[in-house]
């Protein structure tokens, strides 16, 4: 079989039984084992899905897919670009600048995922003005206990609880070698929502596919779901800043919330554990974050095709 039947068989064979985890370091342990079974970052993070026992792993499992696609890294890394103006790169106030002989990265990132258990973080900053004005971005790599970092853990979110997040004060000193090649913001940070997106989306959908499977759910919805992984892989391989990518996907996504419901539906009538149901109805909200954000994508989208 070739890559992509491999993940599609393992989503339809493998046992439906998934190990608990107790926290983060738990389930990085186990996921990092899982890595070198796969070829491709996108199918280690569905398999991470289809193992995890809750949401939070899965998302967990689709993130980290998202960060070694876009860094190449197989470190649990957390791309930090959020600080308390915003996310705008006009509001974005984090800088590095040289001072007395060595580069200094100062501000604040409201909010790291994973927190301080992170093995790195990916600072986006800035470094002064461009030609025309702008502020030019860099992508600055921290590794976890780097003198000058100061965490704030943040409370628990409202769904997938069990993902721990921190704002994290910064007055780091940085090596050259510390910085990743190529402009910070349209290389990295403007890509990445669609690479997590796509990413996590194909994780959330293999840890209902484990669940529907557990409770010997209908073969319609299991083909469902099947296919919407198999279409998020082919757009993942395509390039993350293309407009017809961003139409695709909001198609894809439309598509998985009418899935969503029916599986839920299933799960419920079908004798899922309660506390498990229950679980999964909370952390479904996990698939809505940043609406506003993928219609202002799918609307610049069509806007550039229609040009």
């Amino acid at each position: 079989m070739n890559p992509a039947q491999d993940i599609l068989a393992h989503l339809l064979t493998a046992p439906t039984v998934a190990d608990p985890v107790a926290d983060l370091e738990g389930w990085w342990a186990t996921h990092r084992k899982r890595l070198p079974q796969w070829s491709h970052a996108f199918d280690a993070g569905v398999a991470g899905g289809f193992a995890a026992p809750t949401v939070a792993w899965a998302f967990t499992a689709g993130y980290h897919a998202a960060t070694s696609y876009l860094f190449g890294t197989t470190d649990l890394a957390a791309l930090c670009i959020t600080e308390v103006a915003g996310a705008h790169p006009s509001t974005l106030a984090c800088h590095l600048a040289e001072e007395n002989g060595e580069l200094r990265l100062r501000g604040t990132k409201t909010m790291v995922t994973f927190g301080a258990r992170a093995d790195k973080m990916l600072i986006l900053a800035h470094r002064g003005l461009d030609d025309d004005g702008r502020k030019r971005f860099v992508l600055v790599e921290i590794p976890r206990g780097a003198r000058g970092a100061d965490f704030a853990m943040l409370p628990p979110f409202p769904f997938v609880p069990d993902v721990p997040h921190a704002a994290v004060r910064l007055d780091v000193a940085v090596e050259p070698s510390q910085l990743l090649p190529g402009d910070g913001y349209t290389r990295y940070a403007r890509p990445f929502r669609t690479v997590e997106d796509l990413r996590v989306q194909a994780a959330v959908s293999g840890y209902l596919l484990r669940l529907l499977r557990s409770i010997d759910g209908s073969h319609t919805q299991v083909e469902a779901l099947v296919a919407h992984v198999a279409t998020l892989r082919q757009l993942a391989a395509s390039s993350p800043t293309s407009p017809s990518v961003h139409v695709a996907l909001a198609g894809a996504t439309r598509r998985l919330e009418s899935i969503v419901d029916d599986v839920t539906t299933a799960l419920s009538d079908g004798g899922l554990a309660p506390a498990v149901l229950e679980a999964w109805q909370r952390d479904r909200r996990l698939l809505e974050v940043a609406e506003r954000v993928r219609a202002r994508r799918l609307e610049r989208a069509w806007a550039q095709l229609d040009a």
